[in-house]
């Protein structure tokens, strides 16, 4: 599969690979061009310590959380996230039916670069003096 671009333009090609991966499953898959691209809005969000130009190479597992009824005993079917972060924005690399149990919690799996995870903390103390320690 190419990666898809996540923008409203694309919105066509990720409807058919979102019902290519969720088959007949409707109840708790991802079916929305919409919803994908919220998310990608939410990992952008979570790479804002960093400037644009270092966001490349991030990645996102996104699975949805599961059914909140107590009917359910077993797993349901959802769909099961692969985005990727180029210097362009957020690309859709997979979209894959997966299971999740009930009350399962949802979840977002961020992989970043050695580089990125220096960046963050870097910025994250930019603004801390640090002082000698008295012994």
């Amino acid at each position: 599969m190419t990666a898809i671009k996540i923008t409203p333009a694309n919105a066509a090609r990720i409807q058919a690979l979102l019902a290519d991966a969720n088959g007949r499953a409707t109840s708790h898959t991802i079916c929305s061009c919409a919803v994908v691209i919220a998310i990608a809005d939410a990992a952008e969000e979570r790479l804002s310590a960093l400037p644009k130009k270092e966001r490349v190479g991030a990645s996102l597992t996104h699975t949805p959380a599961g059914p909140w009824a107590s009917a359910y005993k077993y797993a349901a079917q959802t769909t099961c996230l692969r985005m990727e972060r180029r210097a362009s924005g957020w690309f859709l690399t997979s979209a894959e039916r997966a299971e999740v149990y009930p009350r399962a919690p949802q979840r977002d799996s961020m992989t970043i670069t050695p580089e990125q995870r220096d960046e963050i903390a870097r910025r994250a103390v930019a603004e801390f003096s640090i002082s000698e320690a008295v012994a």
